[in-house]
């Protein structure tokens, strides 16, 4: 598990309350983009087009992203 730890001087995951790690999942899919160009990111468009399908993020989501380079692992 890649915890906050990971990109900050925040807690380990060991340190992490069981609460923290469930929520909401919200998947933004960039396949398409990161097909033609393997740099690219997540972008405030991107989370706009997740919620025009799906609505809002809800309160406390974990928003993942799928590029489609797992494929490449």
């Amino acid at each position: 598990m890649d915890s906050p730890f990971h990109f900050s001087d925040g807690p380990s995951a060991d340190q992490l309350a069981i609460e923290r790690l469930v929520g909401p999942l919200a998947i933004i899919d960039i396949r398409a983009k990161a097909e033609a160009d393997p740099d690219a990111q997540v972008t405030p468009d991107d989370i706009a087009a997740w919620e025009a399908l799906y609505g809002p993020l809800p309160e406390g989501a974990i928003v993942a992203l799928l590029s489609g380079w797992d494929a490449h692992v």
